[in-house]
């Protein structure tokens, strides 16, 4: 793998920075497995072992824990340490999606570790195809004849690609046989993994020893004819690089073939070894009998009519007299339809709604084209033709975001109904496992799920693995567009609503108890015994806990206010203080009157505190007193208001200087409300209110020739109507 970091150890910040360049890059073609070490420096299994069992699909390279902490800031949450691994799929898609950098954990024994490496590697070789794929002009599959026929359209032309570059067409056979060469390698994969391809597919490998398959490729064509595309590696070099580079459930190899059913290759994919060209019979027989299942899935007889088989679900039958009518509008739950008469006619719907469970609305839609029949008193009817559950969910496909509805709701999983249960036919349910929900998502994977997921809500997720009946999810993100939902009936709405189907995400990453759940709920959510006495625990546990942080802020108050009393008190003396300390201290009560006391103050007070410099650039504002100002100020200094403090806010007051930090100066208004007018006084001036210390305030007026008028000194209630 030239110019990639393949067995490499980064241990200098030189090799590191120019390792991540590497990974970053649009261009780069590797695959990467980026291996930590543990604390001991010792990673979880060899370099060298994990070489050995990817072979050529990716390259290895070792992190140091000597770069670890630089390489967190240069990779984030995508940064494999403690053992771990993480596996960058080709170009940089990674850098804007995180979670196509598969991780696995360091925590797990040898030989699951090395599996999980396997297989987190083949869905990153899957992302790096779909990707790449992605990028081309949309590519129409192979026309099969059994899927025209089904969907009654014509057949599209056999493989259309974009003009230039390596196309099937090119190498295309008899039928749909398609002979690949390393120039049209990468073209096959994308076909393989395609979830549009509609037919089954067959790559037929070359043995070691001969460069003709075992099988007898005209005998499988002359049985299938067009039903399946079939590949055949025509060198080993083509067999060789294929195996190299497709999951484990994709390769063929030494002879045998590889059978993919339509859409989906991680489902139903199986192998059929071939020894020699001797077994080929036995391989075209067993080929034949495949394609034929995939073909007919829903079922087939010989000599009769066909009878649909979907494993449980409704056969597609209308009753005999049935006859099909276009939805004209709904009213409430009130259907009605064009049945041929002049005026819409109203469809009863009532038994199509209790069988299916789902409101009328969720079940028809205007335009929609139903079956209806006559009833005895001269009405319509709808009779549904629903839908079998493996056509309606054919597209809940790994990679994709589906909409269910959560059925129950237990502390750690939940049941969700991906399709209703129809007419006898049972509901397709799945089991939601909270920890292997919440893997990897940085969130407690063993929280408690009750006071997240609501019963009866719709919920989105993301598909991850899906084999029959088994599913297994993941968190979806809150951009992510669900596939179209499944309908009831053919050209029907969807049976769920999906708009608040993220909306569990939110309550989810939130701190939420069991005491957020409506007490119904969380009776409902417990089926046992063993359930209830968690569920105690639980309540029991978050009441300890509310109780000792209760305790623990009653006792901070507490202290809080002790200290705040000290400082206030502390304040006031240090106050007093300074009252008695200060230089004008020994001329007070020397004056005939307070007024003459305060001017002389205020006058001797300037000349103490500012220099010449700013006396000139500020000048005192001439001023005067209200009659009541002095008996206000007496009031106050018989509490324990500073004569200072009253004489530093009165001058800065009257320099214009009141605008400082801590002064707060604002206009009275003339209630307490915020919208109130502001308060004037008796010749239209406003009235301020400026702090002094304390809860004491100064009130005073400004006329437009600046001469000031102090109208009050109080509390910061006074002056207020």
């Amino acid at each position: 793998m030239a110019g990639s970091f393949d067995g490499e150890v980064i241990s200098d910040m030189v090799q590191l920075a120019e390792f991540t360049s590497w990974l970053r890059r649009s261009s780069r073609n590797d695959t990467c497995i980026l291996v930590s070490q543990k604390p001991d420096g010792k990673p979880v299994v060899s370099m060298d072992r994990i070489r050995k069992r990817v072979g050529k699909r990716a390259s290895v390279t070792m992190l140091s824990n000597s770069v670890q902490q630089s390489a967190y800031k240069q990779l984030g949450t995508v940064n494999p340490y403690n053992g771990s691994i993480r596996i960058f799929p080709a170009g940089d898609g990674w850098t804007t999606d995180p979670r196509l950098a598969r991780f696995v954990r360091g925590d797990l024994p040898v030989a699951e570790f090395l599996e999980s490496v396997s297989e987190q590697l083949d869905f990153a070789l899957v992302d790096s195809v779909r990707r790449s794929m992605a990028a081309q002009p949309r590519m129409s599959v192979p026309a099969g004849s059994w899927k025209a026929s089904r969907r009654d359209v014509p057949n599209p032309s056999p493989v259309v690609e974009e003009s230039s570059g390596p196309r099937l067409a090119d190498v295309r056979g008899r039928n749909k046989l398609y002979r690949i060469d390393m120039a049209h390698a990468s073209v096959a994969i994308g076909f393989m993994m395609r979830r549009s391809r509609e037919v089954p597919c067959i790559l037929v490998s070359l043995p070691a020893d001969r460069p003709e398959p075992y099988l007898d490729v005209d005998a499988l064509l002359d049985e299938i004819g067009d039903d399946a595309a079939v590949l055949q590696i025509v060198d080993h070099e083509t067999d060789e690089w294929l195996n190299s580079r497709l999951p484990e459930q994709l390769r063929a190899y030494d002879g045998a073939c590889r059978f993919l059913p339509p859409h989906e290759w991680r489902i139903g994919a199986r192998l059929c070894r071939l020894n020699g060209p001797e077994d080929s019979a036995k391989a075209v027989v067993r080929l034949s009998e495949q394609v034929l299942d995939a073909a007919y899935a829903d079922g087939y007889t010989v000599g009769g009519d066909a009878v649909g088989d979907d494993g449980g679900n409704p056969v597609r039958s209308v009753p005999d007299g049935a006859t099909r009518a276009k939805v004209a509008m709904i009213v409430d739950d009130a259907v009605y339809a064009d049945t041929g008469d002049r005026m819409p006619q109203r469809i009863n719907a009532v038994s199509a709604v209790e069988r299916s469970g789902v409101p009328v609305g969720r079940l028809v839609r205007k335009g929609q084209s139903v079956p209806v029949v006559r009833t005895p008193d001269g009405g319509f009817e709808l009779v549904p033709e629903w839908r079998g559950s493996s056509e309606a969910l054919s597209g809940y496909m790994p990679g994709a975001t589906i909409v269910g509805v959560a059925s129950a709701v237990y502390s750690d999983m939940f049941v969700t109904t991906l399709y209703p249960a129809l007419d006898g036919a049972p509901a397709v349910e799945a089991k939601v496992h909270g920890p292997e929900l919440l893997a990897g998502s940085g969130l407690d994977p063993h929280a408690d799920l009750r006071p997240i997921i609501r019963k009866g809500e719709a919920v989105a997720l993301r598909v991850e693995e899906r084999s029959g009946n088994e599913w297994l999810f993941s968190l979806p993100s809150d951009g992510d567009k669900p596939v179209p939902l499944a309908g009831l009936m053919d050209g029907g709405p969807a049976w769920v609503d999906p708009s608040d189907a993220f909306a569990y995400l939110k309550r989810l990453r939130e701190n939420r108890s069991l005491a957020d759940m409506p007490l119904d709920e969380l009776l409902g959510s417990i089926d046992s015994l063993e359930a209830a006495r968690d569920t105690v625990r639980r309540l029991h546990e978050r009441l300890r806990t509310v109780e000792r942080l209760n305790r623990e802020l009653e006792s901070a108050n507490e202290n809080l206010r002790c200290s705040n009393d000290g400082l206030r008190k502390d304040k006031r003396g240090y106050e007093k203080a300074q009252d008695n300390t200060n230089p004008l201290a020994p001329f007070t009560g020397l004056f005939p009157s307070m007024r003459e006391e305060l001017d002389w103050q205020l006058q001797a007070q300037s000349l103490l505190q500012f220099n010449v410099a700013e006396r000139m650039a500020r000048p005192l504002d001439e001023w005067s007193y209200m009659p009541g100002f002095f008996d206000s100020l007496e009031e106050c200094e018989h509490g324990d208001m500073s004569r200072m403090s009253l004489l530093h806010t009165m001058l800065f007051v009257l320099m214009g200087r009141d605008d400082l930090n801590g002064a707060r100066t604002h206009r009275l208004r003339e209630g307490g409300g915020g919208d109130d007018p502001d308060r004037l006084d008796e010749n239209g001036n406003y009235i301020y209110r400026v702090n002094v210390h304390g809860q004491y305030r100064l009130h005073f007026t400004r006329d437009s020739e600046h001469h000031v008028t102090f109208r009050s000194v109080g509390t910061h209630e006074s002056e207020l109507r």
